[in-house]
């Protein structure tokens, strides 16, 4: 979870921001591929904790699963290049199934 936070969050934010809360006019080109730049490096840390496991503290969702999900989440929904990272697409959809069953 502090990964997420200082980590993760700390480079997507200013992503966000710019491509959500910004208007078009007001954009900053630069900033915005530096903090695609920095994103997508945090992702690919998360898809190699992910290689040889199925959640990020090993075989069981957890607490700290869900973090870094919600983050993720907002990471799918911008308008950006995403490389491609087959372990945290398997492990979003596992997390999102888990999320979705009934008790």
């Amino acid at each position: 979870m502090d990964w997420q936070t200082a980590q993760f969050w700390a480079v997507l934010r200013p992503l966000y921001i710019a491509l959500i809360r910004t208007p078009v006019d007001q954009r900053d080109a630069a900033a915005i591929a530096r903090a695609e730049k920095l994103s997508s490096s945090a992702v690919r840390i998360l898809d190699a904790r992910l290689a040889d496991r199925p959640f990020l503290a090993g075989d069981a969702f957890t607490m700290g699963d869900i973090p870094a999900a919600v983050t993720v989440h907002r990471w799918y929904g911008l308008d950006i290049e995403r490389p491609e990272m087959p372990n945290v697409i398997g492990w979003y959809e596992r997390v999102t199934s888990t999320a979705s069953r009934p008790s």
